[in-house]
């Protein structure tokens, strides 16, 4: 059952059982910020849940906690604001893969394709760039392999099979089913990395760092590993984003595509209760990438191209459910302007 039914019978704040597992659920804007902003300091810790702590331990910016996570973020921001996070260089390179991407649906020739992984692959480009040093072309079938692995990947981790993974996390080690393809995968998205990685060992320059994988080479070789067990807590507090962004109360046509909910007196208006990469210090750390991306990639493409529905062909904005909503997949047709 969807959380805004639960949220409509039994309140904004509720809790369920899942298994082992305890979450309680908050809902509406003036909640979620109390818990992400006001009472931040709170909830910076983030829970073992079993499919996730399989995959990645308690390291990495998503899953570490205490000091661990501190250090972790601390270094990732830095580190990506002197790869030009917020400089003019990186709109510059955001503007150059626009013009591969545009190139690449001009491939098209105006006939339907499914534009899902050509803009992918250009949002994926920028990460790997300042994480790499390189991007990737869109013929690259090795890096289209990859790129299908994580959007399956994604997808499966939203599913019921992951839940009944957390839940019961014992038992589903041996029941077969898709949930066991999440491992599959991630172990090829890592060896992926560790490709990449020991490409970098054998020419890296620590004077040099060429981005963010050199850069943390040399934070390797000068601070001793520090590893900080993350401890399961009696709770897991979920704050529902969707809730937010959905809220009656906060917008006035929440089910409705309505860009007057941005708009007075005909200008743009920044809204508080736009919470997509979430808020506080848990916050999503490339919100600033990706407002930007956003911007110059749309602009781009309605500048090069008039898109529409194929003949016969009713679009629909019905989603696919995963850890992030995503459109189901479509065709659409890009005419040169």
């Amino acid at each position: 059952m969807r959380a805004h039914v639960l949220a409509g019978k039994y309140g904004n704040i509720f809790s369920l059982q899942l298994g082992n597992l305890t979450f309680v659920i908050v809902n509406g804007f003036q909640l979620v910020k109390e818990v992400l902003v006001h009472q931040g300091e709170y909830f910076l810790g983030r829970p073992q849940i079993p499919l996730i702590y399989e995959i990645f331990g308690p390291f990495g910016l998503v899953t570490s906690n205490g000091h661990s996570w501190k250090q972790q973020r601390r270094f990732a921001l830095s580190t990506l604001r002197n790869f030009g996070l917020g400089k003019r260089s990186l709109e510059e390179r955001i503007q150059e893969e626009s013009r591969y991407l545009t190139d690449a649906i001009e491939e098209e020739k105006g006939q339907p394709f499914d534009p899902h992984f050509k803009i992918n692959n250009a949002v994926s480009n920028i990460i790997c760039s300042i994480t790499f040093g390189d991007r990737f072309e869109y013929h690259d079938s090795h890096f289209q392999k990859l790129l299908r692995l994580i959007d399956e990947t994604l997808y499966l981790q939203g599913t019921i099979w992951s839940q009944l993974y957390d839940s019961f996390p014992t038992i589903m080690k041996w029941i077969p089913g898709p949930h066991h393809t999440i491992f599959k995968n991630w172990e090829k998205l890592k060896c992926f990395v560790c490709e990449m990685v020991a490409k970098h060992k054998e020419d890296w320059n620590p004077s040099e760092p060429r981005d963010f994988i050199d850069c943390y080479l040399k934070e390797i070789a000068k601070v001793r590993e520090q590893r900080t067990k993350s401890r399961m807590t009696g709770t897991v507090l979920i704050p529902n984003l969707t809730s937010v962004l959905f809220d009656k109360n906060e917008w006035e046509t929440p089910h409705t595509f309505n860009p007057k909910h941005f708009l007075e007196d005909g200008q743009f208006k920044k809204k508080e209760t736009f919470l997509p990469f979430s808020a506080g210090k848990r916050g999503c750390l490339g919100e600033p990438l990706a407002r930007i991306e956003l911007f110059l990639f749309f602009t781009v493409l309605l500048q090069k191209f008039t898109f529409q529905a194929p003949k016969d062909m009713k679009l629909s904005l019905k989603f696919r459910t995963g850890i992030t909503l995503s459109p189901q997949p479509y065709k659409i047709c890009a005419l040169s302007r």
